[in-house]
């Protein structure tokens, strides 16, 4: 072997000695994460996008790994840097009781987390490769399988996934609209025409659903997107009620163009939905 092979040797053990020093002051998300308050529930990983506004100028969108509690009614979470655990419900500020949490003997004082040591659970540092642990969590606790509800969109691409989703949240916005909307009428029409059509009533209605996210936001969650809307109200959903006597079918209207422009240019007050806090209420955009 050539004194240059032997030196590139050298040199790329000592950048895998240094990498794995770095991933000894991060957390490890490979970690087993117990539930505070269901000790028996694994916790499962997810990314949340968090936002932080600056005055009425300017937003930026932070991804954030984290676990939540898998069983039905559960809004417990654990975040290893931040928040430890803490309540995360959708539409409130975070809940969190740092101070009553063990913490990690490294800078920044990361929480520490539920494992499971032999039968019970007890506090453990969640570096990479950190052996710390802290008090005794409970003695003995029966393992609980709690298995998430199948993604309904996990195996859709492209336009079906994206045709799906909105009908899920268009059947989201139904269900507590208080809007009269016939059972099993909502469908999907031409790409051309508002995404929902639905009867309400017996009468025929269009929905279009448009997504309210800041510019900024919108550009670093995914480069690719372009938006128009400037607002920071992000993670509403707009639907556009038209009216029932301007947008009637192709078949009904017998002229597309005559039915794209008149769609265009009348609707009914905008109703805006929201996602997170799901409530529906009718608003000028």
């Amino acid at each position: 072997m050539s004194t240059s092979e032997d030196a590139d040797d050298i040199l790329s053990e000592i950048e895998m000695y240094m990498e794995e020093e770095r991933r000894k002051e991060r957390p490890d998300y490979h970690n087993t994460v117990y539930c505070d308050r269901h000790l028996g529930v694994k916790m499962c990983l997810a990314t949340s996008w968090g936002t932080v506004e600056y005055g009425d100028t300017s937003v930026d969108a932070n991804a954030n790994l984290l676990w939540y509690c898998p069983k039905p009614g559960c809004d417990r979470h654990y975040e290893p840097t931040m928040f430890g655990y803490h309540v995360n419900e959708q539409g409130r500020r975070l809940q969190t009781d740092g101070k009553k949490q063990p913490r990690g003997n490294h800078p920044g004082l990361p929480f520490m987390f539920i494992e499971k040591s032999g039968d019970g659970r007890r506090y453990r540092c969640p570096l990479y490769k950190c052996d710390e642990r802290g008090p005794l969590v409970a003695e003995a606790v029966v393992d609980e399988e709690i298995y998430p509800p199948p993604d309904p969109l996990a195996n859709l691409k492209g336009d079906e996934r994206k045709r799906a989703m909105e009908m899920l949240i268009f059947q989201s916005f139904a269900a507590v609209s208080g809007l009269p909307i016939d059972e099993g009428s909502p469908e999907h029409r031409d790409p051309e025409y508002p995404d929902i059509l639905c009867t309400i009533l017996g009468r025929k209605y269009w929905f279009e659903l448009g997504q309210v996210i800041h510019r900024e936001v919108a550009e670093k969650v995914n480069p690719k997107r372009r938006t128009e809307s400037k607002t920071a109200d992000a993670g509403r959903w707009v639907f556009l009620r038209p009216g029932a006597t301007v947008c009637r079918s192709r078949e009904e209207q017998g002229d597309k163009e005559v039915h794209d422009r008149r769609c265009a240019r009348r609707f009914d007050s905008p109703l805006r939905f929201s996602v997170r806090k799901c409530d529906c209420r009718s608003t000028a955009v």
